[in-house]
């Protein structure tokens, strides 16, 4: 696929943040994050009434960018540059707005999906920091060379049908899924009343401009650009020392329900305690097979040149939502990284049964709440979720303390972005037909499993990416091949 790119732009704030909130200090648990970016892309189906395609890609990205704009007054620290590891310099610097079109038309893209459909999104879609410094080095404006560092870059896309994709490179350091959905939701709203205040008939809109809580990234200071970290990252992600490859599965209702129920025998059968089993959801059910036939595709790989049929060992890294968990409930629409990571390890062979696997993650959820409910009646609540979380990384630190007296550990990184209304993300021209988390294969994590929701109400679509090796074993799995289906058409 060639995309051509129109235009760069970098958006500032519609208005100027003032000088007293310029400098922002990062929160103790904001501070302990590499500043990696979130991919996340939007595909949008053209509007069967328009027939002029590049005259109504143009109003769109000028209502988008308008918007834009407007929103990035209530999300000053996102138009702001990382000073360091502390510090958010909030001087309205701005992030990067690409226009690009192809002729590709949008159903070629998305009805027959190649395997390596999303590396490719990565390659072709998704903005990275490259493209401004591109342009810097051309020398073509000053505007673009200050893009550099953004925290935000967009990008906008024409398909050679008229459908559109909105395809955002985000911070992780400063925000998570919630934030991200939060973003777009003032942005969306936003570009709602712009296009309302553009409607010659005066019609107005009764959407509400989303507003975001920042006190829970860090504050307002006074120091000034001299300040210096004394905090380092110790959060990090080991990138693929193989060829990695991304793949994509879809479970349906009907499949999910059919391994919920399968998973749900297997531990009324057993001896164990299994007070937790009736709260599967989805997602446990789906997880809990993935990492069962990850685990079994790493058996049967080759190590070193020989197969490797030995029982290794695993840890699942699970990032869970610490919003809800906290009592009273923080709403959605606080902004940050309020978010954790649970580790599940499995020890022993014979716990590597589906229901072991599936009330492994259920006793872990159990276990967040039970931790929220113990800081329950702290009437500062950015004080609770801080207490919280030094909680949780206490519980980290002893579990790596035990964790390096093994050898030969499998590491799994699995986030689930499965309820999180990303397919709700409506500009004025409809939803979303598909979101996709993306990474190039240069950049690839390795041993990943991300969960997302799709059109089909109650389905589970997974991507996971593993090496080369263990993929082959990965997608040939036949208890896997029962309940799922490897990269369908998309629409």
């Amino acid at each position: 696929m060639k995309i051509d790119t129109i235009s760069k732009k970098c958006i500032k704030p519609s208005s100027a943040t003032p000088h007293h909130l310029q400098y922002f200090k990062l929160s103790d648990h904001h501070r302990r994050f590499p500043d990696h970016h979130t991919n996340l892309t939007f595909f949008y189906p053209a509007e069967s009434i328009i027939t002029d395609h590049a005259s109504n890609f143009a109003l769109k990205s000028n209502l988008l960018q308008q918007s834009l704009s407007q929103t990035l007054t209530l999300y000053y620290p996102f138009a702001g540059r990382f000073q360091n590891e502390d510090i958010i310099i909030c001087n309205d610097d701005g992030i990067l707005f690409i226009e690009a079109r192809t002729d590709t038309p949008l159903s070629d893209f998305l009805n027959q999906p190649d395997p390596n459909l999303m590396c490719n999104i990565h390659k072709h879609l998704v903005p990275t920091h490259a493209d401004a410094k591109a342009e810097a080095d051309a020398g073509k404006t000053v505007e673009i060379s200050i893009s550099n560092g953004s925290m935000i870059l967009l990008k906008f896309i024409l398909f050679g049908c008229g459908g559109t994709a909105i395809s955002v490179s985000i911070s992780h350091k400063i925000t998570d899924l919630a934030s991200i959905v939060t973003f777009f939701r003032s942005w969306s709203s936003s570009c709602f009343h712009v296009r309302s205040s553009h409607n010659t008939n005066g019609l107005s809109t009764d959407v509400q401009i989303v507003e975001p809580d920042l006190n829970f990234i860090g504050q307002t200071i006074t120091a000034g650009p001299d300040s210096t970290s004394s905090a380092k990252p110790v959060l990090s992600y080991a990138l693929s020392g193989t060829k990695s490859i991304a793949k994509r599965f879809f479970f349906s209702p009907s499949k999910i329900e059919q391994l919920k129920t399968k998973i749900i025998s297997a531990i009324e059968k057993s001896e164990q305690d299994h007070q937790h089993h009736y709260r599967l959801s989805r997602v446990d059910v789906v997880v809990a097979l993935i990492w069962k036939c990850a685990l079994a595709a790493a058996s049967t790989s080759k190590k070193d040149g020989h197969h490797n049929q030995t029982f290794r060992p695993s840890v699942l890294l699970y990032a869970m939502n610490i919003r809800p968990r906290i009592i009273p409930p923080l709403p959605e629409t606080c902004i940050g990284y309020l978010a954790c990571q649970f580790y599940m390890m499995v020890e022993k062979e014979s716990d590597l049964e589906l229901h072991e696997l599936a009330n492994k993650l259920v006793a872990t959820k159990a276990h967040a709440k039970e931790v929220g409910e113990k800081f329950q009646g702290d009437h500062d609540q950015q004080v609770g979720f801080e207490a919280i979380m030094k909680y949780f990384e206490e519980e980290r630190i002893e579990f790596m303390k035990n964790l390096l007296k093994k050898k030969d550990v499998l590491f799994y990184i699995c986030s689930s972005f499965c309820r999180s209304s990303l397919l709700e993300a409506d500009f004025g021209w409809g939803k979303p037909l598909w979101v996709i988390n993306s990474s190039d294969n240069e950049n690839l994590l390795i041993n990943t499993i991300v969960l997302l929701d799709t059109k089909v109400i109650g389905a589970v679509e997974v991507l996971v990416t593993f090496g080369e090796e263990e993929m082959s074993a990965f997608e040939c799995n036949e208890e896997l091949l029962q309940f799922a289906t490897v990269n369908p058409n998309i629409i």
